[in-house]
């Protein structure tokens, strides 16, 4: 054999080869091709058998994010249903708490009460987050979410004081003090704007006795009715009202201190007070002694015609002086008449004393 003979020794060795695979490839090859097809279909079967795609429902809560601080959103539904497919293996290991829906909050005006529609999207932790190239949603992306812009107010509001006890007889209750005066109200802005008023009611307590304590605060409306879900703060005062002695009160009139005589042949016609009588306030004991409030001294010393002046008045200590419309008196207008006489008075001579001469 020569050396060029070799190659085609070796290339018909080949060829026989390839003759021998292909005829034992080709012998019973539909009973080999059904064979492979079953063997494939059996390992997916099996594999499907033992880590089956399976879907499960799953209630999921609806989440806001991107909301400012200064603004309450309620929105129409507080969760929604999702159904979610992949490998039992995965889903088996999945809580409802993995699963989420966010609503996008950003780029919604919040400058008044309005209706808005939120963009959504599944916000998925833990082993949901894990496995999320294994499964699917249906829907693939939730519906918009439609929710409630409420804008939050916050304004300083005082406080008023109720009470319904009664005093005893001869003493009243004093004006409420009440601290702190006014209190810090949040909330949002539609129920914010009903708030008329902050009111305490002051109960308990022995009758007879000052009132004092702490008290709930409670926001109300125009008609009185309570106005729910706003923050107080701080939601309770501290509230003291006094019980004081009833000052005791009664009408007397005005007298005018007239000092010093008309000259000669003029007389005192009449004295004019202005106002003619007053109240009196003080305790029984002080006013029950006084019959009438005197005024300064009025001097009509020589005079021979009328007088007008302002006189004040002389009141005692731990009284209070008022005119009858309830406004304070300090001071009366006075009007002095003088009448001339028709005949003078003459003043009576009286004889000089006769000193008797001793007789030498």
């Amino acid at each position: 054999m020569s050396l060029t003979s070799l190659p085609t020794e070796r290339k018909k060795a080949l060829e026989r080869q390839k003759l021998a695979i292909t005829t034992r490839i080709r012998r019973n090859f539909w009973l080999k091709f059904i064979s492979l097809a079953t063997a494939v279909t059996l390992y997916f079967y099996v594999q499907a058998e033992r880590n089956p795609n399976v879907t499960h429902p799953f209630t999921t809560p609806v989440f806001i994010e991107h909301r400012p601080e200064m603004v309450e959103v309620q929105a129409d539904v507080q969760k929604v249903k999702v159904n979610i497919s992949g490998p039992r293996s995965v889903l088996d290991v999945l809580k409802e708490n993995e699963i989420r829906v966010s609503a996008d909050f950003t780029g919604t005006p919040v400058d008044k009460v309005s209706q808005q529609r939120l963009r959504c999207h599944y916000d998925l932790i833990g082993a949901a987050l894990e496995h999320r190239a294994e499964i699917s949603f249906d829907p693939p992306e939730p519906a918009r979410v439609t929710v409630m812009v409420f804008p939050r107010k916050t304004m300083l509001m005082s406080v008023s004081v109720h009470y319904l006890r009664e005093a005893p007889a001869g003493f009243r209750y004093s004006p409420a003090e009440v601290s702190p005066q006014k209190v810090k109200v949040s909330g949002r802005l539609d129920r914010m704007d009903r708030i008329e008023r902050l009111v305490v009611n002051a109960v308990g307590g022995e009758s007879g006795v000052s009132i004092e304590g702490d008290f709930a605060v409670s926001a109300r409306d125009a008609n009185g009715n309570p106005v729910e879900e706003v923050t107080l703060t701080p939601p309770s005062v501290h509230v003291t009202i006094p019980l004081a002695e009833e000052p005791y009160s009664k009408i007397v009139s005005i007298s005018p201190d007239i000092h010093g005589s008309p000259l000669a042949g003029y007389t005192l016609d009449d004295v004019q007070p202005t106002p003619m009588q007053v109240r009196i306030i003080g305790t029984p004991a002080q006013v029950t002694r006084i019959a009438t409030i005197l005024t300064g001294a009025i001097s009509i010393k020589d005079r021979m015609a009328d007088l007008e002046t302002d006189a004040p008045l002389i009141i005692p200590i731990g009284i209070t002086v008022r005119a009858l419309d309830n406004t304070p008196v300090q001071k009366v207008h006075v009007r002095v008449s003088l009448k001339r006489l028709s005949t003078p008075i003459v003043q009576p001579t009286i004889p000089e004393p006769v000193i008797p001469i001793p007789k030498p």
